[in-house]
C-alpha cells in the first residue's frame, strides 16, 4: 500500500512539469499563416513560463526570440544586448553574426514601440546603427546575409510545419524550434522592402564603385568588368583580378568588394560577348587572350 500510494504520489509531482514541456499547436493541426500568425504569442507566453536553459547563450538566445513573439519588444532587446558583453573578446568592428537579420529586426520592433516610428524608417535606423560601426570587411559579410532570398526561411518553417502536421500538441524543443523559424521569416520579410537600397547606400559611402568599364583586348575585342576601389585607400594598390564565364552581376559585385575590403582594387571581369560586350560568344578558345588584356589593363589603370 505504501509503495503504491508512493507511486501515486510521484506521478501526481510529475505530472504539472510533463504537462509543462509540451503545448498547444498554434493554429491547431493543420496550421495556415493565418492562425500560425495569431497563434503564436500565446505559444510564446507559455514557452516563456516554462524555459530554462543552463548554458546561459543558448538560454539568451532562445529567451529574446520568444520575448520578440510574444510582443515583448523593449524585454526582446535588453535581453539581447546582454549577449555581446558576454563575448568581450568578439573583434572591435567586424561583429559578424549570422542573426544579423533577427537583431535588426529586434530593434526596429523596439523603435517602433519606444519611439512611434513606421516601419522603414525604423529598418532604416536600426541598420545605420548597426552597419556604420561595422569594418568594411565585417559590413560586406553582413549586407549579403541581409540580403539573403527569403524563401530560404520561408522553406524552413514550411519543412517544420508539414513535420508537425497533424499533431494538437508539440513538445518545448519543437516549440523552440518553431520559434526561431518564426522569428527569421518575420525578420527577413520586414526588412526585405528597404535592404537592398540600405546596404547599397553604405556601399557608396565605402567604395568608388563602376560597373560599366569596358576593356579593349589586343586583336580588337571588348570586355566589361566591375570596378571597385576603397575610398579611403591609397591612390595605387595591387589588383584582384576574376573572371569567369557565368555572368553574374551582383555575385560580380561581391566578388570586387570582397577584394575592395582587404585591401586591393576589385576587378570582376566577363568573358567575350558577355552582359556588356557586344562580340560574339567565345568560349574556350583563347581564355589567356582576354585574361592577359585583364592583367594588363589593370597595370596601366
Amino acid at each position: 500500500m505504501l509503495k503504491r500510494s508512493a507511486a501515486l504520489l510521484l506521478c501526481v509531482l510529475a505530472s504539472p512539469l510533463a504537462s509543462a514541456q509540451d503545448f498547444a499547436m498554434p493554429g491547431g493541426v493543420a496550421p495556415n499563416e493565418a492562425t500560425l500568425e495569431q497563434g503564436m504569442p500565446e505559444l510564446a507566453r507559455q514557452v516563456l513560463v516554462a524555459y530554462h536553459d543552463d548554458d546561459p547563450d543558448t538560454d539568451l538566445g532562445n529567451r529574446y526570440r520568444l520575448q520578440l513573439v510574444a510582443g515583448q519588444y523593449t524585454g526582446a532587446a535588453a535581453t539581447l544586448n546582454t549577449l555581446p558583453a558576454r563575448h568581450p573578446e568578439s573583434a572591435p568592428g567586424h561583429p559578424f553574426d549570422r542573426f544579423l537579420g533577427e537583431q535588426l529586426y529586434v530593434r526596429t520592433r523596439e523603435l517602433q514601440t519606444v519611439e512611434r516610428l513606421p516601419v522603414n524608417d525604423a529598418v532604416s535606423q536600426a541598420f545605420h546603427e548597426t552597419v556604420a560601426h561595422y569594418d568594411d570587411q565585417a559590413a560586406l559579410d553582413s549586407g549579403w546575409l541581409l540580403q539573403t532570398p527569403l524563401h530560404r526561411s520561408t522553406d524552413t518553417l514550411q519543412a517544420l510545419l508539414t513535420r508537425l502536421a497533424g499533431k494538437d500538441r508539440i513538445t518545448l524543443a519543437d516549440a523552440l524550434e518553431l520559434v526561431r523559424d518564426f522569428v527569421s521569416v518575420e525578420a527577413y520579410q520586414s526588412l526585405r522592402p528597404v535592404v537592398d537600397g540600405l546596404v547599397a547606400e553604405d556601399d557608396q559611402r565605402r567604395y568608388l564603385i563602376q560597373q560599366d568599364v569596358l576593356i579593349r583586348t589586343p586583336d580588337g575585342a571588348t570586355l566589361s568588368a566591375v570596378v571597385v576601389r576603397s575610398r579611403s585607400a591609397p591612390a595605387r594598390q595591387p589588383t584582384a583580378l576574376f573572371t569567369t564565364v557565368q555572368t553574374d552581376l551582383n555575385y560580380g559585385l561581391y566578388q570586387a568588394r570582397y577584394a575592395a575590403a582587404r585591401g586591393y582594387v576589385g576587378v570582376t571581369s566577363d568573358t567575350r560577348g558577355k552582359r556588356l560586350s557586344p562580340d560574339p560568344i567565345v568560349l574556350y578558345e583563347d581564355d589567356m587572350g582576354p585574361f592577359r588584356a585583364n592583367s594588363q589593363w589593370a597595370r596601366d589603370a
